[in-house]
């Protein structure tokens, strides 16, 4: 926990510390300008605290003082005899429902009845370092880590740090926070170079190194961008290739309009890849004539089925155009779809896999060629000579059988390896191709590019029979062997949209709103801060392709690369009019950098307060504590 709401009814509050968080990831159009303003915003955060030395035991004690009040104490004391929050995984979930919902003085509160019921457990110690931090202790958030640096740290959890940089963090952010900005600095590097996702580290990092009298600009982009991918400065519009991107300017160090490269933006691990026909290599002349009996109505049909995907896309295109979906919605997808049916887009390594490839295909068609025209070369003087000679027809063709053994033997390695390669690029295409639907909601462009998918394996298909076919001419054709058998090929596969993977969404921030799209529906979404920087009041109208609408609105709180839970009220309508009003939760975890991420549900919960279907369990409400 990184964050803390001010909205209790206990009798303190956070610090009104005003971080910008930049959490929408926008382009920034004048890099100086921005970074100042967030400099300027922060200026009374770093050096805030004074340094003090104090063991474990009294800092628990001193955020227990926080509660001095009279209703603040009961509050506490109740929190402690609460049934609800005799389970540590209770007390942590009550927090966590706390700080979501903007009551950081609740939250800290359940986290200190975890500590005290287990002072050795190192879990609950950095989640009660977390919790101090939010409220600018940053005395006793680092004595809370001592002891755990003495204890030893727990094992991996779901955060989206290891507990090793997790501590890190906490420990760099309270020596920020008591202006011990040279013991920071190394704790905060080591946690932005390994965890991108958590931009505070990113932030609090520029934040220490402008006190240092250093360059905070790499640090701050970082922050903006949340990960490891590369911001460019704006000088080529929309460059996404890797040769654009190489040639741009750092904008670590220069440029003023700074935007991420659109190749680092998209995922498509989720993507598997196809494979092509499988052709047997012809070993003799005999099988070449076999071959040519079984290829030309392999290329036939390949040409066919070639065209009917063509006309598959051509008309899914027109379904999607035609269709009347929000005009933000449509736009957003035809510009991901176009980067999709492009794999040379795939990014640099995408780019590098393909081109050697193309290169080793390349290579070995050209050494076949070589022996392919040497052989008639050989053949067509073998002729000449037997020219009116008292030879026999079949006599003539054995010999010229002997020079195309020969050179059918030394090309069954090259045309193998040849195969191979193009099999390889086609691989890469598919995977790229098809973990790219897992970024594309609607329906009929999911179809356009599943077809264009087909198409391209036909197209490479096409290449590998035509490759085989250079042996034809080497050989006189006559009655053929036995048919060689073959091995169709298959298309690459991602996810259908299924009601499972309608789960998975995408969201693009656009500075003002976020818009999230699933195979399913498309939303808006706009968040209003309650106070940390971590907690917003949420307000998303939403659009299912089959034609009705949700609007929400509720309390949101967001951990940066690990996800979101949010509950409220909701209403859904369509052309008929109301359907549904009723409560929800909401929960998802996130993955991505720059202004697109990838988002998943893992909890969707609603209760309906108007007669609809049945939703299942109704979700449980937060906890109540009251004194007795």
């Amino acid at each position: 926990m990184t964050g803390g709401g001010a909205n209790s009814s206990a009798h303190f509050s956070p610090p009104a510390e005003n971080i910008r968080g930049v959490a929408d990831c926008r382009s920034l159009s004048d890099v100086s300008e921005s970074l100042d303003e967030f400099l300027q915003l922060n200026s009374g955060l770093p050096g805030s605290v004074k340094p003090a030395a104090l063991s474990a035991v009294a800092a628990r004690e001193n955020l227990r003082k926080l509660f001095s009040e009279d209703d603040s104490r009961e509050f506490l004391r109740a929190a402690k005899d609460a049934r609800q929050l005799r389970s540590d995984a209770g007390a942590n979930g009550a927090a966590l429902a706390y700080f979501a919902t903007g009551q950081g003085a609740k939250a800290l509160a359940c986290l200190i009845v975890v500590a005290d019921r287990a002072p050795q457990d190192p879990a609950a110690l950095l989640n009660l370092a977390a919790a101090a931090l939010a409220f600018r202790q940053a005395n006793e958030a680092v004595a809370l880590l001592a002891e755990v640096e003495k204890i030893g740290l727990p094992r991996d959890d779901a955060w989206c740090a290891s507990p090793a940089l997790r501590a890190d963090y906490l420990k760099g952010y309270a020596l920020m926070l008591r202006g011990e900005y040279a013991l920071a600095l190394p704790l905060l590097k080591r946690t932005a170079a390994a965890a991108p996702a958590l931009k505070e580290a990113s932030l609090t990092l520029a934040l220490v190194e402008a006190k240092l009298q250093e360059n905070p600009r790499k640090s701050y982009l970082q922050g903006v961008w949340r990960g490891r991918v590369r911001p460019m400065v704006k000088a080529i519009p929309d460059a996404t290739k890797e040769a654009d991107v190489d040639r741009l300017p750092d904008a670590s160090i220069e440029g003023e309009s700074v935007t991420p490269a659109m190749a680092d933006l998209f995922d498509v691990t989720s993507g598997r890849a196809g494979h092509l026909r499988v052709l047997r290599i012809p070993g003799s002349p005999d099988q070449v004539r076999a071959f040519v009996e079984t290829v030309y109505p392999l290329i036939a049909k390949d040409h066919q089925e070639s065209s009917a995907f063509r006309e598959t896309w051509m008309a899914a295109q027109a379904v999607f155009q035609d269709a009347t979906l929000p005009k933000l919605y449509k736009q957003r997808m035809q510009q991901i779809y176009q980067r999709s049916d492009q794999a040379e887009e795939s990014g640099p390594e995408g780019v590098r896999a393909m081109r050697a490839c193309r290169f080793r295909a390349n290579e070995y068609f050209t050494r076949a060629k070589s022996v392919i025209d040497a052989t008639m070369a050989e053949q067509l003087a073998l002729t000449l000579s037997y020219a009116g000679s008292q030879h026999s027809r079949r006599e003539i063709d054995a010999a010229l059988d002997e020079k195309a053994q020969h050179a059918i033997s030394t090309l069954a390695p090259l045309l193998h390896n040849y195969l191979r390669a193009i099999d390889d690029l086609y691989g890469i295409e598919s995977q790229y191709l098809h973990g790219m639907l897992s970024h594309i909601g609607a329906p009929a462009l999911r179809k356009a590019l599943i077809a264009e998918g087909e198409f391209i394996r036909l197209s490479r298909q096409l290449e590998q029979m035509n490759a085989i076919n250079q042996l034809v001419p080497m050989v006189v054709l006559g009655t053929p062997g036995a048919d060689l058998d073959v091995q169709e090929g298959e298309n690459g596969s991602g996810e259908e949209c299924s009601d499972e993977d309608a789960k998975w969404s995408l969201s693009v921030d656009l500075e003002i709103a976020e818009v999230e799209v699933s195979c399913k529906s498309v939303s808006v979404e706009v968040d209003v801060p309650l106070g940390p920087p971590l907690v917003s009041l949420s307000a998303e109208l939403g659009v299912e392709l089959s034609g009705s609408v949700t609007a929400f609105v509720g309390p949101k709180g967001s951990l940066t690369g690990a996800g979101s839970a949010k509950g409220g009220l909701y209403i859904t309508a369509n052309r008929e009019g109301v359907q549904d009003i009723g409560g929800k939760i909401e929960a998802k975890v996130t993955q991505g950098v720059g202004p697109v991420t990838v988002n998943r549900k893992v909890v969707d919960q609603s209760v309906s307060f108007y007669p609809g279907p049945d939703q299942g369990e109704a979700p449980a409400g937060l906890p109540v504590f009251a004194a007795p």
